[in-house]
């Protein structure tokens, strides 16, 4: 799972901390140490954000949404699986007031440990190899304990939403748990990820005004 971050723009004006100042940093002092920051930064700060938002409700205004849109993605591997649990190729489609994973879900992991445990057994009787067994269960796990999906979160819930290129990250709440949980995917175009990011945002941006 990729590690997204924002560019650098500046450091933290006390010396004894120094903490990178990135330009998706949401408080006016420094969150390691606690000390403000200096008004020439909290300025470029602001610049940046309205900046971000204009380019999201310029691209949203000139690509009117019409509901289902539909977007191919690949999320992670069996063993990096986003919070949503949902791995390899998949789709995701945005409603009016939902947005759908569909695809693949990861079985849980006691699930997957049962499995190993099984296949390792029969393996090593039917191999006769210790060492070979349990690489050839993990790689058959990797590829078959998951089963089809689908799985609706309300847009409602949606923050954080982040793009780097093809990648996707937001936070959306689970409508099992309840509980906020993180996904990150890759869209197949750079295009298609940025006509997603500017779906979310301007979606929650709108819900927020509102309030």
């Amino acid at each position: 799972m990729p590690n997204i971050r924002s560019q650098e723009i500046a450091n933290c004006p006390n010396p004894r901390c120094g903490a990178p100042i990135r330009e998706d940093h949401p408080y006016s002092w420094c969150s390691k140490c606690g000390e403000r920051l200096p008004e020439a930064i909290q300025g470029k700060l602001r610049e940046i954000d309205i900046k971000a938002r204009s380019e999201r409700e310029a691209l949203t205004q000139s690509t009117p949404e019409v509901y289902p849109m539909r977007y191919n993605v690949a999320f992670g591997s069996s063993f990096s699986v986003d919070q949503f649990g949902f791995v390899g190729r998949g789709v995701v489609t945005t409603e009016s007031d939902t947005v759908v994973f569909s695809g693949n879900k990861g079985w849980p992991w006691p699930a997957k440990l049962g499995v190993f445990v099984a296949l390792t057994v029969v393996l090593f009787s039917l191999l006769r190899i210790a060492i070979l067994e349990p690489f050839v269960a993990l790689v058959l796990i990797h590829y078959f304990c998951t089963s089809k999906r689908s799985l609706s979160i309300q847009r409602a819930s949606i923050t954080n939403v982040q793009r780097d290129g093809r990648w996707i990250r937001f936070t959306g709440q689970h409508p099992e748990s309840g509980k906020g949980k993180q996904t990150v995917f890759k869209v197949d175009t750079e295009q298609g990820a940025a006509s997603l990011e500017a779906t979310l945002s301007s979606r929650h941006s709108v819900i927020q005004q509102a309030q």
